[in-house]
């Protein structure tokens, strides 16, 4: 049942205490992210080559970079089997054999930095790479003493009229389910970035399938529970190979704290037994800062994670929280009546959804040729469970059914996504529609399986012509696409759980794909039987979204093998003064 409106309530991000920061790190120190704000310059000498107490220092964990810039670029690693305050050297260079070094802790001058880490930040290292040029690949590496970090190659966001852009999407890699195979093939694509739209560990304990139990070996609540499972991730061969090859863009989702979360609690969190929720929300957000290469858009603030990024004239990149910012939790399990429709229910919080909107006018603006939202639960209204009156549907067992976040008999959307917060999603809409913004994109992951949907209020009532096309009112052509103000593709998971992973869940995710699609009209592709990633491909002209099945999670992927695209599907640029532009085609 849902709580009473009266304790729903904005969390106070721009109040957010250094003392609520020190409570939560047992009064370790905060320790300032380099270049990123702040007095910066270590007070204690770079290391020098060998000997010292770093004699045994190493980089168990690889290396990552992301939030890249046109001149800058987040640099992250981590050191073990040092203790105290460690001074780490870092180099930035245009051959992976360092011999044309352009950046590092020893050039001199203000913008210039030296860093150390020590039992504060988990001995994690963050440096905010400055100085470079856009649209350039580079390489960088770390050196404790006389122990090297292994290489990493990194690349910043183009400036000024650029032609293309590739992203990967990712989400739900859940380590004790199943190997991470759409991390490794990965890293073997071209691309610019690789945008993780959450769940990128699972708080839970538990076994799995293929030996690989979780650490700490039960549900993390703590600051340092959480620290040490996302160690436990960054030992990952693929995930390691993925962020050495290109910069990631991550945004949590649910499990990175724990199961529905929202801003005043969660579905799995008890308060009787796992402590003050505040004081939990908060500790996953600094380990999420900690081991993961974002920059946030305030230091001193781990919760405030929404932010832009553009690359050139080509697309403006808006990552957002649509989780621990919402100020009402899921629903109960009716979300067709007025409580989804209720004004007061927000996934975005009136501040990230002002900024939003404003930056959404500002882009059209400023004449960004996309828009591209990286975000957490579908967007696109759904019929997850069609009604088996309308088409006939085999039966699934409970435990599918709760697993896929189905609805058996049913044909409601997830009581978590944006059709439990239907009000806003319409603002969002007609916010769209209104102002002429087309070209719009959104990047989503949660649900497990492969979709590709247009995003439009109604996708049911039959289209007017004449009322819609005027007003804006609901309504859909699924053969033109008018009605629509954007696109969603929506990833398969990495690991975590779906029909494949079920006997004769190839066949059977057929099945259910078609049924739900018979029942979609804006649902172009669903496929609830794979594992993978969603490559998107966007250039001047359109952008496309390719659905890439890397097989089972529970075997070893054999050497060569970098699984198939099972559909590819693709959007046109508006023309001047086109009223619908936002439709998915499939190629």
């Amino acid at each position: 049942m849902s709580q009473s409106r009266s304790r729903r309530r904005p969390f106070p991000t721009d109040r957010l205490r250094r003392r609520d920061l020190l409570r939560v790190l047992g009064a370790a120190p905060v320790l300032p992210l380099a270049g990123c704000g702040g007095s910066t310059e270590s007070s204690v000498a770079p290391p020098t080559e060998g000997g010292g107490v770093w004699d045994d220092a190493a980089f168990r964990h690889g290396v990552a970079s992301g939030d890249p810039e046109q001149e800058r670029v987040i640099l992250w690693t981590r050191v073990s089997n040092v203790s105290g305050s460690v001074p780490v050297r870092w180099e930035v260079a245009l051959d992976e054999a360092f011999e044309s070094v352009v950046r590092s802790d020893a050039d001199p001058g203000p913008s210039v930095f030296r860093t150390h880490t020590d039992a504060g930040r988990d001995y994690t290292v963050k440096v905010d790479a400055a100085g470079l040029l856009p649209g350039t690949t580079y390489f960088y590496r770390f050196t404790v003493g006389a122990t090297r970090s292994p290489v990493g190659r990194t690349r910043t966001a183009g400036s000024g009229a650029i032609d293309r852009l590739r992203l990967a999407l990712v989400s739900c890699s859940n380590y004790s389910a199943g190997y991470f195979h759409a991390y490794r093939v990965i890293a073997r694509q071209d691309l610019d970035a690789v945008v993780h739209v959450g769940d990128y560990l699972y708080e839970g304990g538990g076994e799995g399938e293929i030996g690989r139990p979780h650490d700490p070996p039960y549900e993390i609540v703590t600051l340092d529970d959480y620290r040490r499972r996302h160690a436990q991730y960054r030992t990952d061969p693929d995930l390691q190979a993925m962020t050495a090859a290109h910069p990631l863009i991550p945004v949590w989702d649910d499990h990175e704290s724990t199961n529905n979360a929202w801003i005043d609690g969660a579905q799995n969190h008890q308060p009787d037994r796992e402590g003050d929720w505040e004081e939990r929300k908060l500790a996953s957000a600094i380990a999420y800062d900690e081991w993961l290469p974002i920059r946030l858009p305030d230091p001193m603030n781990p919760l405030r994670i929404w932010r832009r990024i553009a690359f050139g004239d080509l697309v403006e990149l808006f990552m957002l929280d649509t989780r621990l910012q919402r100020n009402a939790p899921e629903t109960d399990t009716s979300i067709t009546g007025s409580e989804a429709n209720d004004p007061s229910r927000s996934m975005l919080g009136i501040e990230q959804r002002d900024w939003l909107m404003n930056g959404l006018l500002n882009s059209r603006d400023a004449g960004m040729r996309w828009r591209v939202l990286g975000q957490q639960t579908m967007m696109a209204p759904h019929r997850n469970n069609p009604d088996p009156s309308m088409l006939p549907l085999p039966y699934l067992p409970p435990a599918v059914v709760e697993s896929l976040g189905l609805r058996q008999g049913g044909g409601n959307e997830g009581s978590d996504n944006w059709g439990a917060y239907v009000f806003e999603r319409d603002t969002l809409i007609r916010h769209l529609r209104e102002n002429a913004i087309s070209n719009n994109i959104v990047l989503t992951g949660d649900v497990h399986t492969g979709w590709a949907c247009d995003i439009v209020e109604d996708p049911y009532t039959p289209f007017n012509p004449i009322t819609s096309g005027v007003t804006g009112a609901p309504g859909y052509s699924a053969l033109t696409g008018a009605g629509s103000v954007a696109v969603e593709f929506t990833g398969m998971s990495v690991t975590s759980n779906n029909l494949i992973d079920t006997p004769g869940g190839a066949a059977l995710g057929a099945l259910w794909g078609a049924a739900v699609r018979g029942v979609n009209p804006n649902a172009r592709y669903h496929n609830p039987a794979a594992h993978g990633f969603v490559l998107v491909d966007i250039d001047r002209d359109g952008a496309s979204g390719s659905f890439w099945n890397v097989g089972t999670v529970l075997e070893p992927l054999a050497d060569g093998d970098d699984g198939a695209i099972d559909a590819t599907f693709r959007v046109a640029h508006a023309e001047a003064g086109a009223r619908f532009a936002n439709h998915l085609r499939r190629v």
